[in-house]
């Protein structure tokens, strides 16, 4: 009887067939990595344009506010006795943020902090700092709260004042010095708000162990520094002047080339910031330069080359200095 020949695979055959399906399954790996790699890319600059955009809607907020006295110009208020504000105030205390009389101000960056009272320990190098002063309108206090509440619930600070006459900065503590000096209430023109005054700058915040550059705020009615929007690396900022009082900017500039008085006549800030993504591609190297409001061109660090990022630029226009 004859035997049927055996079937099967040689043992070389074998190894082949098992390097190929290596080979195909490496490939496999290798495409799904790339494709999870580019998703966490991509998801990286979705969240690096939400950050930019809700940074400029916090700074926009502030800024169209800046100056906003109730209705009453700022020659025409005063702080009760004793007053709380001073030349000679320690930057983001209570009495600096009650200087009604600058609405807005600013600080060019610097190796380090130009106001290390305001900023935490980790402040970006080289970022400016921008600080606004406005009664504000979201914190309007009716008069029989303003005479009932107690003082600790209170803002920090107050402004009491009669629409198109005069008004005042005080402290919880001075409301009755304030009520006698501006009787009456609403029915009559008389508004009580919590004033707000607020530092925006640039710091490093840790964030699942890593530190990543932040948009910080110190605020009067918070009394301490806070991280507001990861992802923004750098902040700079112009000033419009309107030096012929017709409501038109004629120029911009950094604040260093601001003397005192021309602090009264910004009506425009324009705003640039560099927001950057929180994965790394190593595959493509920023070696961009930035050209940004005052001048400064922002060129990323060797060592942060690697994440994505983006320039915004926009213009702010004070609405409380304008006739528009």
């Amino acid at each position: 009887m004859r035997r049927s020949s055996a079937l099967g695979l040689s043992l070389i055959e074998l190894m082949v067939a098992m390097v190929l399906g290596l080979l195909l399954i490496a490939g496999v790996i290798e495409i799904f990595v790339q494709s999870k790699h580019g998703y966490r890319v991509q998801e990286s600059s979705a969240r690096m344009q939400e950050s930019a955009r809700f940074a400029l809607d916090a700074l926009g907020r502030d800024l169209r506010h800046a100056d906003f006295w109730g209705g009453v110009d700022v020659a025409g208020q005063a702080a009760l006795p004793p007053e709380l504000i001073s030349d000679s105030a320690a930057p983001c205390s209570l009495s600096w943020f009650a200087d009604y009389r600058y609405g807005i101000g600013g600080y060019d960056g610097a190796a380090s902090s130009p106001l290390p009272t305001c900023t935490v320990s980790s402040y970006q190098a080289q970022t400016d700092v921008l600080v606004i002063r406005h009664a504000d309108p979201n914190n309007l206090i009716d008069e029989s709260s303003f005479v009932s509440d107690p003082a600790d619930e209170m803002p920090a600070l107050l402004f009491r004042g009669i629409v198109g006459r005069g008004g005042l900065v005080f402290a919880p503590a001075q409301r009755n010095a304030a009520k006698a000096a501006l009787s009456g209430d609403q029915s009559n023109g008389v508004f009580n708000y919590g004033v707000r005054g607020a530092a925006y700058y640039i710091a490093t915040f840790k964030s699942g162990g890593v530190d990543r550059p932040t948009l910080y705020i110190n605020a009067s009615d918070t009394s301490n520094s806070q991280p507001l929007v990861e992802g923004i690396e750098q902040l700079q900022i112009a000033y419009g002047l309107d030096t012929d009082s017709n409501d038109i900017v004629d120029r911009y500039a950094a604040a260093s080339a601001l003397a005192t008085a021309d602090w009264a006549r910004v009506i425009s800030v324009r705003v640039g910031i560099v927001a950057r993504g929180d994965t790394r591609d190593a595959r493509d190297a920023d070696t961009n330069v930035y050209a940004m409001p005052g001048a400064y061109d922002f060129t990323p660090a060797a060592s942060e080359r690697f994440y994505p990022r983006k320039l915004f630029v926009r213009d702010f226009q004070l609405r409380n200095r304008t006739r528009q």
